[in-house]
């Protein structure tokens, strides 16, 4: 979806998810956020950091 619409990829500096704006062919612009490796590590290391030892992730759509 970022590609087809030539949107440039950010991180956001606080959480370390990516995110890309895109405007609609009706003319709304929408905001994509989601994670990759690099959020799983960021996410992983401010939780040992804060001695957190379990933690889960769940995503929508099909399971893998």
């Amino acid at each position: 979806l970022a590609k087809e619409n030539d949107s440039k990829l950010n991180r956001d500096k606080d959480s370390g998810v990516l995110y890309f704006d895109y405007i609609d062919s009706n003319g709304k612009k929408h905001s994509v956020w989601y994670s990759d490796n690099e959020t799983i590590r960021i996410w992983k290391e401010t939780a040992i950091r804060n001695n957190i030892n379990k933690f889960a992730l769940w995503r929508l759509g099909k399971s893998i």
